[in-house]
């Protein structure tokens, strides 16, 4: 098929492969969404052979690529425990040698904060860190790497509205706790009772959606948490001006693209990555 289409793989497969160098082929561009189900495929996506995908996107052939990887719950399961979200010896290996490639932009885009994000991958001086969302850009460079905040008007006025609604939660959720964020509030209920801890989460996200629904903000439930975000910071923001700016340089638009995540916030991505393929047909 000479149509360039998104293709669905799991992370799994992709870490296997992240390295192997293949035959020259036709350039693609691929978007990726990882899951612990089987995840529902993009509209039109064929299921082409794991083995030729990554190939095609990881041949020393002509042309810069691009590779978007999530952080959170992708590349490192997700945690409570600081000491847990760095990269382990199996990532750190994989990391090591994508940095190497001189022919590959990679972009870690990650909800942490931009120093906690810099502290564990700063190490990586050819990758570009993308922190709190979207929020703040470290270009690549030597540590300490200068983050920039990408969207100052961005409006966070609601955060004030959603802080007093979740504290709420958090009182009568024993085990629950709020974490406050530069684009987000989360209520975390990992250690609350299972059943109890769905019944409220569904409960918070009805109440959530009612208090802030004229608000440039949205409302989602992830894993173990309820979330709210804003709607002016955005990864998939972040990663269209990457394409545009990829577009804009002497060396031309990327000869094929990579994105990888595993939740909700991700799904800006996989929508820009899915625009970016329509310009190019």
């Amino acid at each position: 098929n000479d149509k360039e289409v998104p293709i669905i793989l799991r992370i799994e497969e992709v870490i296997e492969l992240a390295l192997e160098s293949g035959k020259t082929s036709d350039s693609v561009t691929l978007g990726f969404r990882p899951q612990r189900r089987r995840p529902p495929r993009f509209q039109g996506a064929p299921a082409l052979p794991i083995q030729r995908t990554a190939e095609r996107f990881l041949e020393n052939a002509a042309g810069r690529k691009a590779l978007f990887l999530g952080y959170d719950g992708t590349l490192r399961k997700s945690s409570e425990r600081m000491e847990e979200i760095g990269p382990d010896e199996e990532l750190r290996q994989v990391l090591e040698l994508l940095n190497a490639r001189q022919d590959i932009d990679v972009f870690i885009l990650s909800r942490q904060r931009r120093q906690l994000i810099e502290d564990h991958l700063g190490r990586y001086e050819r990758f570009t860190l993308v922190a709190e969302h979207g929020y703040s850009v470290g270009r690549p460079g030597f540590p300490p790497r200068k983050f920039e905040v990408f969207n100052r008007h961005a409006q966070m006025g609601w955060i004030d509205r959603v802080i007093p609604i979740m504290d709420l939660f958090r009182e009568h959720t024993p085990g629950s706790r709020v974490e406050v964020g530069m684009v987000e509030v989360l209520w975390h209920y990992r250690k609350v009772d299972p059943e109890y801890g769905e019944f409220k989460a569904k409960e918070l996200m009805h109440t959530l959606l009612h208090s802030v629904a004229n608000l440039p903000c949205e409302v989602a439930c992830g894993n173990m948490l309820v979330e709210v975000t804003s709607l002016q910071v955005k990864k998939g923001i972040v990663v269209k001006h990457f394409f545009d700016e990829q577009k804009a340089s002497p060396a031309g638009p990327y000869s094929a693209a990579i994105c990888i995540g595993d939740d909700r916030t991700d799904e800006s991505m996989f929508q820009t990555l899915q625009a970016e393929v329509s310009d190019s047909q």
